[in-house]
This record gives structure tokens, sequence and C-alpha cells, in this order.
């Protein structure tokens, strides 16, 4: 996953995209999907999580930011931790 800051935010997008569903690497950028985040680097911030779209299958997908935000939450993992 690649992560830097922007003027309108922190962005997420992945070094290398390919379809969750069927595996195809065929997949192309389908712009972004806005978030609230807590990340304790970067403290309350509004991030952009890139979309793609699989040409194989047609099915979208996002930018893989579970290793970083807990999937139930918008909280960076280590904060989930002192919480």
């Amino acid at each position: 996953m690649k992560v830097f800051e922007t003027k309108g935010g922190v962005v997420f997008t992945q070094f290398r995209s390919y379809c969750p569903h069927c595996g195809s690497k065929h997949v192309v950028e389908d712009g972004y999907y806005p978030k609230k985040l807590v990340l304790n680097v970067f403290g309350n911030v509004g991030a952009r999580i890139k979309r793609y779209e699989c040409r194989n299958c047609g099915k979208g997908f996002s930018a893989d930011i579970s290793s970083v935000v807990d999937s139930k939450f918008s909280v960076f993992r280590r904060i989930m931790k002192i919480i």
C-alpha cells in the first residue's frame, strides 16, 4: 500500500492492484471515495481511498487499508490498542 498526504488529506492506493474477486491483474483506476480516519501520525483527517474496477469480471473494489485501519472502525490500529 502507498500512503501519502495531499492538500485534501491522506490518500491510500495500492502498489500492485489485482481483483480480489477473480484474481485478474487487468484493473483500472476508478476514482476515490472519501473517509474520515483517526490516524496517530496525522490526527483526525479526511482520507481518500483509491477505487479500482476489474476489466475481467467488471466488479469494483478499493485499496485495502486493513493493515492500517481496523475494518470495523475508522481508527488507526495503534490507537485502538490504547482505547
